[in-house]
Formats: C-alpha cells, sequence, structure tokens
C-alpha cells in the first residue's frame, strides 16, 4: 500500500511561517470548539442559520419568475443549507434537554424552527421537548403567544390541542398553565370546537380572575354564546362615512359581509383587491359589504380610501378600537369577518381569501330558481 505524502510536500523541505501560523490557529479553533459549552455551540450555530438564510434568499430573488411569482419551469432551484443547520440544533437541544443551559437551547429551537421548517411533526416535537422537560419554567411564557401565529402559519391549530392539554396538566407554574389553558381555548374554538373551548376559557376565569387573559376568556366565551355559525347575528346601527344611520336589520333580503378592519392592518389591506374581484363576481347578487373601520382617527379611513377602491358601506366611530359594534362581535383580531345571510343568520367566521367566493357560492346556489313561465299561445 502506497503511504500519502503529507500535503505533496517534499519531505526535506522546512514549513513557512504563514504555514505554521495557519496550522497553530485551526489547532487553536478545534481546540475552542471542542471546549465550547452548549449555548456557545448553539450561538454558532444561529449565527450560521442567519447566514445560511440570507444567501438562501439573495438565490432565490434571483431566479426569473412567471407572473404568479413562481419560479420559471425548469429553474435550477439553489440547494437549500437550513435543514441541516435545523438537524444540527435539535440533535444539540436533545442532549442538553433537561439540564438548565438546555432551557434556552430547546426554547430557541422551537423559535427558530417555525421561520423556516413548517414540517408539523418537527415542529410539534420541538415544542413537546419543552413541555416534557420544561413545563414549570417561566421562559415558555415568551414562547406560548406566538402560538397562535404558529399554528396559523401551519394551517393546523388542532394538531396543537395535545401539546397545550398536556401541558396545562404537567406544569405547576399557575402562569403557564394560564396561559396553556387561554391557547388551548383559542385552539378549539380556532377547529369549531366551541363546546370544548367553554371550559379551557372558564379555567382562565378561575386561575386569573383579574388577569387581562380573564377579560378576553370573558369575550370569548360570549362569542361561544351568542357568535356561533348558524346563530343570528345581533343587531346594531352605526353612521356610514356620509352620516346616513345603517343597521343590519335594514340589510335584511341581502348577504352581508360584516368586515372589521383598520388602515395600518397589512393583512386587512391585502384583502381590499380580493373584496373588489368578489363585489364584481356577485355584482348581480344581493351582496353588500359593511366595513367597520377600527381607526383611531378618521382621517386615516378617508386616507386609506382615497388611495385604494374599497366598494362597500364605510363606518368608523370616535371611539376608534374601543367602537361598540367591536365589542359586540368579540373582535380579538384584524381582519374579522362574519358573513351573514339574507335572514340575519351567520353563515361563516373569517371566510378570508377565495374561502369568501366558495361560501357565497354556496349560499347564492341555495337560493330557489325562478320558476319559468310557459309561454302563452
Amino acid at each position: 500500500m502506497k503511504r500519502r505524502k503529507l500535503l505533496n510536500r517534499p519531505r526535506n523541505e522546512n514549513p513557512s511561517p504563514l504555514g505554521i501560523l495557519y496550522c497553530v490557529l485551526t489547532l487553536i479553533l478545534s481546540c475552542h470548539r471542542a471546549f465550547a459549552s452548549p449555548v456557545e455551540e448553539f450561538k454558532a450555530l444561529e449565527d450560521q442559520l442567519i447566514q445560511a438564510h440570507t444567501a438562501y434568499q439573495e438565490a432565490m430573488d434571483k431566479l426569473e419568475r412567471d407572473e404568479k411569482g413562481d419560479p420559471k419551469p425548469g429553474a435550477a432551484l439553489p440547494p437549500d443549507p437550513r435543514p441541516d443547520i435545523l438537524h444540527k440544533i435539535d440533535a444539540l437541544a436533545d442532549q442538553t434537554a433537561g439540564s438548565e443551559e438546555g432551557l434556552e437551547i430547546c426554547t430557541n429551537a422551537f423559535v427558530w424552527s417555525w421561520n423556516f421548517d413548517l414540517d408539523l411533526d418537527r415542529l410539534h416535537g420541538r415544542f413537546d421537548r419543552l413541555v416534557k422537560h420544561y413545563p414549570g419554567a417561566d421562559k415558555l411564557l415568551e414562547v406560548l403567544p406566538e402560538m397562535p401565529l404558529v399554528a396559523s402559519k401551519v394551517g393546523k391549530p388542532e394538531q396543537w390541542t395535545g401539546s397545550l392539554h398536556r401541558l396545562s396538566e404537567a406544569t405547576k407554574n399557575d402562569n403557564v398553565r394560564l396561559a396553556a389553558f387561554y391557547l388551548l381555548g383559542q385552539t378549539l374554538l380556532q377547529t369549531g370546537k366551541a363546546a370544548e373551548a367553554k371550559p379551557a376559557f372558564e379555567q382562565v376565569i378561575q386561575l386569573g380572575p383579574e388577569s387581562e387573559l380573564a377579560k378576553t376568556a370573558k369575550g370569548y366565551i360570549y362569542e361561544i354564546e351568542h357568535l356561533q355559525v348558524g346563530m343570528t347575528a345581533p343587531d346594531f346601527t352605526l353612521k356610514t362615512l356620509d352620516g346616513k344611520e345603517v343597521s343590519l336589520q335594514s340589510l335584511r333580503g341581502k348577504v352581508v359581509l360584516l368586515d372589521f378592519w383598520a388602515s395600518w392592518c397589512p393583512s386587512c389591506v391585502a384583502e381590499i383587491a380580493h373584496l373588489r374581484g368578489t363585489v364584481k363576481k356577485f355584482a348581480d347578487k344581493p351582496f353588500q359589504i359593511l366595513s367597520v373601520s377600527l381607526d383611531d382617527t378618521r382621517e386615516e379611513v378617508d386616507d386609506l380610501l382615497k388611495r385604494i377602491e374599497f366598494p362597500a358601506l364605510h363606518s368608523w366611530d370616535e371611539k376608534g378600537a374601543e367602537n361598540p359594534v367591536g365589542a359586540l362581535y368579540n373582535v380579538q383580531e384584524l381582519p374579522t369577518w362574519y358573513l351573514i345571510d339574507a335572514a340575519g343568520v351567520i353563515r361563516a367566521r373569517d371566510p378570508l381569501g377565495d374561502k369568501l367566493d366558495q361560501s357565497l357560492d354556496l349560499i347564492f346556489g341555495a337560493f330557489p330558481k325562478p320558476e319559468k313561465k310557459l309561454a302563452t299561445p
């Protein structure tokens, strides 16, 4: 067997000073990595992830795209280094789970992952690791408020109910238990399980009767009891921007989209273009958008409506975010939509995007078709 020469250097050649310095630096860096703490190792992986994400996004931005914004067929997609780094972060989190330093690593492993990795099983695994090893940690209170965002981004909030159930039972931290029950109620409500959500919100009120979460939980219980699909929408009267009064009752006979929004809400503004298309599509149907702005000032509403066409009956109340109609419909986030049929019955909650057109197709398709009259001889 032939022996390989070290760097193909002749045996009698003396190493250069630069070569010696390179070897010393390499040895120092290797020793540093070998003796780095898990937290330091995690921070290094975080830096790698940020750099990899930036480079990947820049490479994706350079791709030629079609009219929809998708990469053109045949475009060579750049390799994505992020999954490999996330795998290393997961391995480090598993190694340190249960230790004091592992708390920061396991928490940040979950926080980082929902920005780059929407694989449902892996996301659950990262959150369940926190539930298993740190159910009583105050640091969970930094993570839990983001759960609705994660559930919404993934698109399957029902998958998180089991994790939140386990957390509410395992933790001995009253604040964590309060947050777990609150989020459990939210996720159950999002998935149409209002009957199961109500006891969770009642637990919130019992655990923290004076807390802000309890105040919000009472609003959700009101929503469960009065604002579910199939219930009659509560009536109200408000003034349109041109000073005329309009009530929900006065719009009976029309299908009404009750749209709570604000000019500072990007998601609200993004939906306006779709609403314009919906109004045109159903122009020959008894369909009306009733918009309730929760902006702080009338000027904010007027300014946006001057710039963007928004075909609707528009209203604004001087109480802004404290608009009593918003409270009547338990508006906790924007946009909030209620689709109300011609008889005043709630038919859908937050049918955003294409779901609105689908819901309207179902409603208008249910209307009886006019009978054909026989021609008179």
